[in-house]
Formats: C-alpha cells, structure tokens, sequence
C-alpha cells in the first residue's frame, strides 16, 4: 500500500527534478549487445555512451564503435569500415533527471551530423507503481481500521496510475513498431549502413524494459525468455519498476490479439 502513497511523492517532485539534473554513469563496453540485425542495418543496446566529469565529459564515440565491431565479428557479421555507417543514438534518458547528459549527446551529433544522428524517446520509469498481476478492481484494498478518505485516495491514484501505463504502453508498442520499421528501410538503403545504439543510464531498466517490448512484439519471444536475456546481457536484473512494466507491456499484448506468453517474473 505504501507504494502508492509513494507515487504520490514522486508525481509531485518530478517536476523539479530537472533542477537536481547531474552525470549519469560511465560507458560500459560490456553492456554492449547485439539485439537485432536486418538486411545489414543493426540494433544494439548499451549503457549512457558517455564518459568523463563535469566539463570534460564527452560522447564516448570511439569506445562505442569499438566495442559495436567487437560485437559484429562475435557474431559472425563484418566490422564496420570508417565512413561506411552511420550510428542513429536513440536515448531514453529523460529531462527531469537526466538533462545534464542529454544535452551533451544533443551537442554531439549537432557539432558531427557526418556521424548520424541524435533521437530521443524520453522513459520515466515511474509509472510502473501497481502491479500487473492486480487489477483496478483488487487493487488498493485496506483494513477497515483506515480513515475512508485514505482507501478514497488510494483507489484514485491507483487509477490514475493504471491508466498512465496503459498510455506508457501504447507508446512503447508504438516506438517498437517504428524502430523495426527504421531497421528495415535502412537496410534496403544500401549507401551507408546504419546503427541504432539505445540506451538510458544503466543499460539495464528502461533500456531492459524497451528491449523485452520489443523482443516479446518482433522476436516473439514469452516475457521471461525476454527478462532472462535482458539478465543476462546487463548483468543483473531489472528494477521493479522496468520488471513490473515488461509485465504490463506483455499483458497489453495480450489485449490487442498477441498469442505471447506472460509468465513473467513478478519481482526482479
């Protein structure tokens, strides 16, 4: 129950956050996994691909590539040859928390269009507070000995949360469907390749949370063969809230005609 009190707070501040922006981590190499690759366009995930403090922090393009070569040859593909690609940086960071970096990334495509180009499908990671396993009707139940205007406010919230993650998924659904759109017309340009990086911060929950939507929507993957994979690509499982939302996502799949098999894990 307190989970929803807590929705409460983070509604409230999430605002402001923005004024407490600061770095995020540093790029992990070992973060970098190949997801998805068509007709020679491919898909990686990763962590923030920046490095450095303060006013020294850069774009880490260099150690990227790199580390995207390295990935290629493991898996049996070409490495990438200078100039004969383009990288699509696809962030989910967001401006409430994350501005500080963003601009950054902005800054590099900006000052090296030659390189690719910057997209950002800003996550949030708060929406994710009721369980998927409980519905509207279950949720939010209390003990008798509670004041009336508590059980009132907690069942609001709990709406108001269910439906922000039935819009949360719509938008995910939407930006899977678009990306693998994008992966296949580039691939048919046969000019310059083309590589989309996405990441957030850790590379392991928003990231892990977009990467099972698309693995369970494109790749037909169930939800805990999606999880596993993002477990062990990141090195550790995801958060609550990305784990609670992959379920969510799964079960709108199920509501819009997808045969996909929700056995996710309901705690991380």
């Amino acid at each position: 129950m307190y989970q929803y009190i807590f929705l409460v707070a983070c509604l409230s501040i999430a605002g402001c956050v923005g004024v407490f922006s600061k770095q995020g981590l540093d790029f992990d190499a070992n973060r970098v996994h190949l997801v998805d690759e068509i007709n020679g366009s491919y898909f990686f995930r990763g962590n923030e691909p920046l490095i450095g403090n303060g006013k020294n922090r850069k774009f880490a393009y260099t150690a990227l590539i790199s580390k995207i070569n390295q990935r290629l040859e493991h898996e049996g593909h070409e490495k990438l040859a200078p100039d004969s690609f383009q990288l699509v940086d696809i962030s989910l960071l967001n401006t409430a928390a994350d501005e500080f970096d963003l601009k950054i990334e902005r800054k590099f495509f900006e000052e090296n269009p030659n390189k690719g180009s910057f997209v950002h499908w800003p996550m949030y990671g708060i929406t994710e507070m009721v369980p998927a396993n409980e519905t509207v009707r279950t949720v939010g139940k209390i003990s008798l000995d509670l004041l009336y205007p508590t059980f009132l406010l907690m069942r609001t919230l709990t709406k108001i949360d269910v439906n922000k993650v039935s819009q949360h998924n719509k938008t995910i659904h939407k930006e899977v469907k678009k990306l693998h759109k994008m992966l296949q017309s580039s691939g048919e340009n046969n000019t310059k390749k083309t590589v989309f990086y996405m990441h957030c911060n850790a590379g392991c929950d928003r990231t892990g949370e977009f990467i099972a939507a698309y693995r369970m929507t494109i790749n037909k993957l169930s939800c805990s063969d999606a999880s596993d994979k993002n477990t062990g690509e990141c090195g550790r499982p995801q958060n609550y809230y990305s784990v609670n939302g992959t379920y969510w996502y799964c079960r709108y799949l199920r509501s819009i005609g997808s045969e996909v098999v929700c056995d996710c894990p309901e705690k991380p």
